[in-house]
């Protein structure tokens, strides 16, 4: 499951977009996002996008797994100013450093114990 979730309003630009993993994302939703960021690429030109992801038991996420979860950016990359993911393990930063040499997407990947680095790395 993906769900939109507010940035802190005191330092995030207008042009982010937050989103919560909490679950295997369907095709319906992935549509749903995507349309969700195209209406913010038509407002603003460009995003930036922070995708927390956290743990859930039925599915481990691996490359094939992150990539799934991300395709849907792809769609975008070149609207794409910046992207932040936050999770607990380490193998998502070396996905996300793969992810962003290949995309030319700037990424950053963070630690929950982060979250305020996170915010403030994507708001820069």
């Amino acid at each position: 499951m993906i769900e939109k979730i507010q940035p802190p309003q005191d330092a995030a630009p207008s042009n982010l977009l937050a989103y919560r993993i909490t679950g295997e994302i369907t095709k319906k939703k992935r549509k749903a996002v995507s349309e969700d960021m195209r209406r913010a690429i038509d407002a603003h030109g460009a995003i930036r996008i922070l995708l927390i992801v956290e743990p859930y038991p039925d599915i481990v996420i691996g490359a094939d797994g992150l990539y799934e979860n991300l395709k849907f950016i792809m769609i975008h990359s070149g609207a794409i100013q910046r992207l932040a993911l936050v999770s607990r393990k380490f193998s998502e930063e070396t996905y996300m450093a793969i992810f962003g040499l290949f995309s030319g997407i700037p990424t950053e990947h963070f630690h929950p114990d982060r979250m305020q680095a996170a915010w403030k790395w994507i708001s820069e």
